[in-house]
């Protein structure tokens, strides 16, 4: 049996599950600077991924941008690119600003020095960038773009949500649950849900037994597997189930998510089939 949760620690603990930033790929051009410098800025690059089933086309658009401060003036920024913690290799000189460019995604491989066959899903390109100033000097700051090695994603919509419990505090009376629920996008293949337990912590016998309302859960679609790290119920960390696939199936867009609490255990699979 589960202990209530405070008022206070049960605010601390939703808090938490709110995702943060569907921007951690960029890092922000707010550092500190000297008197006279000068930064990159990109914006976010669309797709926010390279697609690795059709790497060929892969290509992603982004604008680059500067800001000068001081007497400082910026005649280039060169973008460099890494693969996988790699040595990087020069991709493009912008001498215009700003500029809409095209990353393609075979010729960011040969900059960095890698064969298109050895690429590998999850794995990232890290784009960097050195300013070409007029008076001769090269600023190397820290900013950076990733863009990981992905595949194209249209999950968002209205679902029905059958779940099966495989384990609870309430079983067997409370197995198996229907509920209609909406996936919402809130960046390329990145998803959330309102409850994903189907039903048990917002509808279920968690609600009056323990005070729930459900699990709010942020989730990422690659290559049609759904993963996802980071996302907690009141008490627990919520684990990929090793029992049962978290996956989606390309050819009618069902997909399940089976989650395994790393504490008190529940265990649960809930298949989503688009209304």
């Amino acid at each position: 049996m589960k202990n209530i949760l405070s008022l206070s620690g049960l605010l601390l603990l939703m808090a938490g599950l709110f995702f943060t930033s569907c921007d951690d790929s960029i890092t922000p051009a707010h550092q500190q600077i000297a008197r006279d410098g000068a930064l990159p800025v990109p914006g976010t690059p669309a797709p926010n991924f390279y697609d690795l089933l059709n790497f060929n086309d892969a290509v992603s658009q982004i604008t680059l941008d500067k800001e000068e401060y001081g007497d400082a003036k910026v005649s280039s920024i060169d973008v460099w690119v890494s693969y996988d913690g790699g040595p990087a290799g020069k991709l493009m000189t912008v001498s215009s600003f700003p500029a809409d460019l095209t990353w393609v995604g075979t010729e960011a491989a040969a900059a960095a020095g890698i064969d298109v066959d050895s690429l590998e899903l999850g794995k990232i390109f890290k784009f960097t960038f050195t300013l070409n100033m007029s008076d001769g000097q090269v600023l190397k700051p820290n900013t950076k773009v990733d863009i990981p090695l992905s595949c194209p994603s249209d999950l968002a919509g209205m679902y029905t949500v059958h779940t099966v419990y495989h384990q609870h505090d309430f079983l067997p009376d409370y197995a198996e649950a229907d509920i209609v629920a909406e996936v919402v996008q809130i960046d390329d293949g990145i998803y959330m849900v309102e409850d994903v337990s189907g039903g048990l912590y917002s509808e279920g016998p968690y609600v009056n037994a323990y005070g729930t309302s459900g699990i709010a859960f942020t989730f990422r679609e690659i290559c049609n597997q759904i993963v996802w790290e980071n996302q907690k119920d009141d008490w627990q960390n919520l684990l990929q189930s090793p029992d049962y696939p978290s996956e989606v199936d390309p050819d009618t867009g069902v997909f399940t998510i089976s989650i395994i609490g790393d504490v008190y255990g529940e265990h649960w699979t809930s298949t989503y089939t688009p209304e």
